[in-house]
């Protein structure tokens, strides 16, 4: 039996459809998106989105799949999967003068006491990869990791305008600064943000387990067994992206949203 198929699945999806309609109901101006996968089978298990009375008129006239977001840092995904695919294990080193603002800032732990998300780290393996490959580290995403999924929409340039969820007056689609994968450069679609899963082997988790915030829950299940979630988050002002694997399921989920409510 096919995920879409089952009774459990309907009324889960059939639940979801309802809880988002009713909270889409209020939003004169924000767009929201919402895609969830299964590598079983092609057809998508959820997708669901809303088309808003108001949007800017620069922009799709109608929310679907294909309508292009802002994801923020789930660009850090493609980060680390380029770094892996373009370097390995070799190391790098950056040039001295990569580091001389550094200093300016005071520590947020002491050195060797705790662990801590770095969104600079992110920005350094960009530059690693540029260093490694000797081509821009855009290229190295599109050569390793879209080209070989067949992703064309997922790009680090502003695409058509006509191709994005753009709400009312918000000019933050417009913002595309060049500073090597930048949370501002990355643009995504829920067909193409749930990554065409094929399999949730355990090598495949460590192989891009280093960008995930991993989560445990034990109030999912009615025998309240711990699964792990793995997300990663994203936001732009007005734009928001959650990317999240549930490897116990075989489950891609995204969500994207524009808008100010």
């Amino acid at each position: 039996m096919s995920p879409n198929s089952h009774p459990a699945v309907q009324t889960a999806v059939s639940a979801l459809e309802k809880a988002v309609n009713g909270l889409a109901e209020s939003f004169n101006s924000t767009t929201v998106s919402i895609g969830a996968k299964s590598p079983h089978e092609e057809a998508s298990l959820v997708d669901l989105h809303n088309t808003p009375p108001v949007l800017d008129p620069r922009g799709a006239s109608e929310i679907n799949a294909s309508a292009v977001y802002r994801i923020g840092s789930v660009y850090k995904v493609s980060t680390m999967l380029a770094t892996l695919r373009a370097c390995g294990v070799r190391m790098y080193i950056l040039p001295l003068n990569f580091w001389d603002n550094f200093e300016k800032r005071e520590p947020v732990f002491a050195t060797s006491t705790s662990p801590l998300y770095s969104n600079i780290a992110f920005l350094v393996l960009s530059l690693v990869v540029e260093s490694a490959s000797k081509i821009p580290f855009s290229d190295v995403v599109q050569k390793h990791i879209l080209n070989p999924a067949s992703i064309s929409s997922t790009t680090y340039t502003k695409p058509d305008d006509k191709a994005g969820a753009i709400s009312l007056d918000d000019y933050n689609i417009e913002l595309d600064s060049e500073n090597h994968g930048s949370p501002r450069r990355q643009y995504s679609n829920t067909k193409e943000l749930l990554l065409k899963p094929v399999t949730f082997a355990s090598s495949a988790r460590m192989f891009i387990g280093s960008s995930w915030e991993i989560i445990r829950a034990d109030n999912i299940t009615s025998d309240e067994r711990l699964v792990e979630f793995y997300p990663k988050g994203g936001d732009g002002d007005t734009y928001h992206a959650m990317l999240g694997l549930v490897p116990d399921y075989d489950l891609v989920i995204g969500i994207l949203t524009s808008g100010p409510e």
